[in-house]
């Protein structure tokens, strides 16, 4: 089918989110931590290990984590106009997440104090040839780093990871409460839903 394609990289409106009170230098000193540091590349093949140490460091900050999160997900299938309520626009959210499928997560992890002890790019098993996507999509992440030869092959599976994310302390039962931070919420927290609940159709 001729799904409309996305008008930017991701197609999102991005919206500012409430942050903690850091200064601007604060901020920007904590941006150059992160990127100055190395983003863990995990497959199907390291998963384990590499999960282990990301909640390895979600422990370690005692007082509880800032979860920050990035969805790649591939295109479209609807796309609401810009007058839409917000009514229209979760239902063409629904629509997207319940029929896409995420392909890379990303996670930093950072204690309160704004140290980030981490940041994990979680792959999943995705197919060019099986899963719903858009062209434009799939061309703009190929062009940003993406290989889609090697999420087939060697993505980790998204209900393996779900059921992990869902029974860790970074959503399941934990001492302390973190803090989940997205620049794009909505598609962010939708896919992110999905991923925790195997897959449900998120709600009406």
């Amino acid at each position: 089918p001729d799904w409309p394609q996305p008008a930017t990289a991701q197609g999102r409106q991005r919206s500012p989110i409430a942050l903690p009170a850091f200064s601007i230098q604060h901020l920007t000193e904590m941006l150059s931590q992160l990127g100055a540091m190395r983003i863990h590349e995990v497959w199907a093949w390291n998963f384990q290990e590499e999960a282990e140490a990301c909640l390895d460091v979600a422990r370690s900050c005692s007082s509880g984590a800032f979860v920050a999160l990035d969805v790649e997900f591939p295109g479209f299938v609807q796309q609401p106009p810009l007058s839409a309520t917000r009514d229209e626009q979760y239902a063409a959210l629904r629509c997207n997440v319940d029929m896409l499928q995420p392909i890379q997560l990303g996670i930093a992890i950072s204690d309160m104090e704004g140290a980030v002890g981490g940041v994990w790019s979680f792959n999943l098993h995705f197919s060019m040839w099986e899963d719903l996507h858009t062209e434009a999509s799939v061309a703009l992440l190929s062009g940003a780093g993406l290989n889609f030869l090697r999420h087939e092959a060697e993505g980790i599976d998204a209900q393996d990871f779900g059921r992990w994310l869902a029974t860790s302390p970074l959503i399941g039962q934990s001492s302390v409460a973190h803090r989940w931070l997205t620049f794009s919420g909505n598609y962010d927290l939708g896919y992110l839903l999905k991923l925790i609940t195997a897959g449900r159709q998120l709600p009406s």
